[in-house]
């Protein structure tokens, strides 16, 4: 009873932070009406939040921030629905990857959005658990094809038509260039990257990815599309590259 009753007090002081970040940085009107969105959009398509915040103390126990990982957050609806629509691609003759996939709710949306294929890395067991069985239910309503790993994401490198990469900030930027430098090395890369609350933006076009679309709410940048430019990044690393467009 006293774990349960400091693991509430826990989740209330976290979600007390993140309202007061949010107020201060997309403002009263813009937060409200994201909050507000969010809750229809739930209505329409499932309730995902628990808690926002439901696995950073075993983020923490298990030492993934010594590795440059970031705590789970789930992305909001209309954060999706705004970066997916900034995309040139046909989603029935594309392939949809999310790093950090979580409880899978990104995953669920790309199969309503109609891509053919959706691929989603987790490094936590209990949360890529929790993805699969809600990807076994969605699977009966579309005809999108999941595949889940349960893997560290550094561990991963593509072996098939990648279109669309998304993460909502799961590295910090010393372990987000290993991972888009092993990306860029693989045969495969994506010809898209959705990459929400891009704080290490600067590093993503420096590895030869071109900001296309950003989106704000406030002062607050909810996400950047970038596309894959192989010419700008051919002098840096003198091999060859394929994206796959």
């Amino acid at each position: 009873m006293a774990k349960n009753r400091s693991r509430f007090r826990e989740i209330i002081k976290e979600y007390h932070t993140y309202l007061l970040f949010s107020l201060r940085q997309r403002g009263i009107w813009q937060s409200l009406n994201l909050w507000f969105s969010e809750f229809c959009y739930t209505i329409k398509y499932g309730r995902f939040i628990a808690s926002r915040f439901e696995v950073f103390p075993a983020i923490l126990k298990e030492n993934y921030e010594q590795k440059g990982y970031l705590p789970y957050q789930p992305t909001y609806y209309k954060v999706l629905l705004k970066s997916f629509s900034t995309l040139e691609i046909d989603p029935e003759r594309s392939t949809f990857i999310d790093i950090g996939c979580g409880k899978g709710k990104v995953l669920k949306f790309a199969g309503r959005y109609g891509f053919k294929k959706t691929i989603g890395i987790e490094i936590i067991k209990k949360l890529a658990d929790k993805a699969e069985k809600k990807l076994i239910r969605n699977k009966r309503k579309y005809k999108t094809d999941y595949t889940l790993l349960n893997l560290d994401c550094l561990d991963y490198l593509p072996n098939e038509k990648i279109d669309v990469m998304f993460f909502y900030n799961p590295f910090k930027c010393s372990a987000l260039n290993q991972f888009l430098k092993g990306m860029i090395n693989s045969t495969y890369v994506p010809k898209y990257l959705i990459y929400v609350n891009p704080v290490c933006s600067d590093l993503v076009c420096s590895l030869g990815f071109e900001v296309v679309h950003t989106y704000k709410t406030g002062k607050y940048t909810e996400f950047s599309t970038f596309k894959f430019d192989d010419s700008k990044t051919t002098e840096t690393f003198p091999f060859h590259f394929a994206y796959s467009g």
